[in-house]
This record gives C-alpha cells, structure tokens and sequence, in this order.
C-alpha cells in the first residue's frame, strides 16, 4: 500500500498469495508469479501458479481427476477491497508432475513457460524453494538446446529467444498478438554466459552466438511438428477442462481474445449457462477470425 494506506497494483500480487495460502493451507507448497504482470502489463489478470503437495486439497475428486489427467487446472480467484474488485488466474500442479513435467516432457507446456522470468512468492521452505530455482534452470536449458538446430549458423541472443517462443506458441492454441514473441524476446534480453556454456553455445563477434552441437534440424523440425500437433490436442483438453473449474469461463476467453487480438464476441446467456453443450458455435467463430493460433 502507498502511504495513504491506498492498495496499489504492486499490493496485488502479494494479497492473492496469502489468499491462496489460506485457502490451501498444510497441502500448499509454492506459489509462483509469472507471465505478462512481470512484463509490466497492468490491464490484465495476474498469473499465478499453485504448487501442491497433492491433489486432496482441491476438495474435490473430479477437479483432483482432471489435474491428474491434463495438468493443470485452471481457476479464478476475485477479491474485493472496499469499492475496487481485483482478479486473478491461477493454475494449480502437484510437486511431482511440476518435476515431471519441467524435466520430461516432450510438450513445451510447462518448461516454455519457466524458462522465462517467474517470481517465488511464497514457498514452504528453503528446500523447495532451490528445488524451484533448479527446475527454472533446466526449463531454459531445455528451451535452448530444443531451438537452437532451428536458427541460422550465428544468430543473436534475441533471435534465439524469439524463434524459442514462435515455436512453442504454435504448439498451442493461444489467443496472444503476433508480435508477443517479440515481446517476450525484448523482455528478456541476452543470452547468460553460464546458460549458454551448458547449452555448447560460443560467443562469436557482435554479441552473437554459434552452437557446438550436432543436432539434425530436419529431425528437429519432425520434433516441432509433432510437438505441434500434440499441443494442439491438449490445448482443446484443457479447454474443455476449464469450462468446468472456471468461473464464467466464456466471459473470461472472449475477454482475453478481445484485448490480444481486438475480436470481439459475445457469449449468449445459454451458452455462459451451458458452456459445454453451446458454445461450440461460439468457439468456431473465433477461431475462423484468428482469435486461437
């Protein structure tokens, strides 16, 4: 809060941590802030990650089903202070499948993700906290050594990491501008020294970079393709999945889409009500408009 006691939005990302933190209680492991609030955007939810020890604390046995199958869950968190609401989006995953997923995966999900700048707003202990860190490491070395068969001879730390997330966009459905990639790329700056030793990455003349691998780039782009279609299915997986662990799922999409990409549309009142059985025609609008690439 500023000195007149006023909450600002720096307050916010702190008062939905302890929100979360009781809400979870002994079964929470680690809360982490990720995505565009760390970018400086201040007209959108902020993003949240649920680190657990388990799925009983969900309450729920068909929500701790569908985080098991298709990780994560996705949910909506508002909270009032006097006349002002605040929102924010939350994913939630076991400890265990945060490992697993960071370090094995084939899809991108989740190591594309930590392989940018996240902040741990809360763990349980000191333990957990330099295993998160650790994990954070090895999501952008995956990212790195996955793009890099992709890019020229020489390339720039910033092509490195806007060629990193044109590729992972495409293996989701994602309702994000064009040129976010570029964003995210600018945001991030150069490549560190320490990363790219672990990645066989010299440094070359004008800042540029050279790998020492022997990775096939026509067996790298099979990977991509697969990736692609892969993330593709998931993506309308845990679509559907939110439709049923989000509040006004619909209301939320059509905003999002709407400030990434200007197309605008609005759900009917059987469609908010019954998501899953109409809002087919709905989805298949926007995407015929580019809302999802």
């Amino acid at each position: 809060m500023n000195d007149s006691g006023t909450l600002t939005n720096e307050d916010l990302p702190v008062i939905f941590c302890d929100a979360l933190r009781q809400k979870y209680g002994e079964g929470l492991s680690a809360i982490i802030l990720y995505g565009s609030w760390l970018r400086g955007q201040r007209d959108t939810v902020i993003d949240l990650y649920v680190i657990l020890d388990d799925y009983k604390s969900l309450n729920s046995i068909t929500h701790a089903l569908l985080n098991t199958l298709v990780a994560p869950n996705v949910y909506h968190m508002t909270l009032n202070r006097g006349k002002d609401n605040f929102a924010a989006k939350y994913a939630t995953v076991s400890e265990s499948a945060f490992k697993k997923t960071i370090t094995r995966d084939f899809h991108t999900y989740f190591w594309a993700r930590f392989a940018q700048p996240s902040v741990i707003l809360y763990a349980r202990n000191h333990l957990i906290e330099s295993q998160l860190t650790i994990l954070f490491s090895i999501a952008a070395k995956r990212l790195v050594r996955e793009t890099t068969p992709m890019l020229p001879e020489k390339f720039s730390s910033e092509s490195l990491w806007k060629k990193a997330f044109e590729l992972t966009y495409r293996c989701e459905l994602r309702s994000e501008s064009q040129n976010t990639p570029e964003i995210i790329a600018s945001h991030l700056g150069g490549l560190p020294l320490a990363l790219a030793e672990e990645c066989a990455l010299t440094p070359i003349d004008d800042g540029n970079w050279q790998s020492n691998t022997s990775y096939s780039r026509a067996n790298c782009k099979i990977l991509w393709f697969l990736r692609m279609f892969v993330g593709k299915c998931f993506s309308v997986a845990r679509l559907l999945k939110a439709l049923v662990t989000f509040d006004n799922p619909l209301d939320y999409l059509v905003w999002k889409i709407e400030r990434h990409t200007g197309i605008k549309e609005i759900p009917t009142q059987l469609q908010r009500k019954y998501p899953l059985l109409f809002s087919w025609p709905l989805l298949w609008r926007i995407y015929k408009r580019g809302g999802f690439r």
